[in-house]
């Protein structure tokens, strides 16, 4: 009988920003942002996310970000969502982030299953504390990824 394993793909030649460099900066707690839209009519299917992150004063414990990733479905119609109005689902992802007084973290989550074709990302800050007023210091980035089946 042969062997056939599934493993993972080699990542994406490198991590993307969802992100331009201030678009989470000075984030307020329950405040959000929307990205641009990511195209994955290739197909990964799963990505890790890293989420770096500078709060202007430590965390609330329990503190966390989400992230739901609003589809087009059809290509062009989005699902409702916004910086302001979040989806009456739950969110996609969760990111804890640690109640420290350090100034910043680096928390990376995955794998996480990555939506076909077309989508944005919404990002919630629920840290209970402000994202810095500087530009870089909040970012999220991704490395997707397939898993392929491999004839041995």
């Amino acid at each position: 009988m042969a062997n056939n394993p599934t493993v993972w793909s080699a990542y994406s030649a490198t991590k993307a920003a969802i992100f331009g460099v201030s678009d989470l900066k000075n984030l307020t707690t329950a405040s959000g942002a929307i990205s641009v839209a990511i195209d994955n009519t290739a197909g990964d299917q799963y990505a890790y996310l890293e989420l770096l992150i500078d709060l202007a004063t430590q965390a609330t414990a329990g503190g966390s970000v989400s992230l739901w990733f609003i589809k087009a479905i059809d290509g062009s119609n989005y699902e409702s969502g916004s910086a302001t109005v979040f989806p009456a689902r739950a969110a996609d992802v969760i990111i804890p982030v640690r109640s420290t007084t350090d100034d910043s973290q680096v928390v990376t989550v995955g794998p996480v299953l990555w939506p076909q074709g077309l989508f944005k990302v919404l990002f919630q800050n629920n840290t209970g504390q402000t994202t810095t007023n500087t530009d870089s210091l909040t970012q999220l980035s991704y490395r997707a990824f397939n898993d392929n089946v491999v004839t041995a």
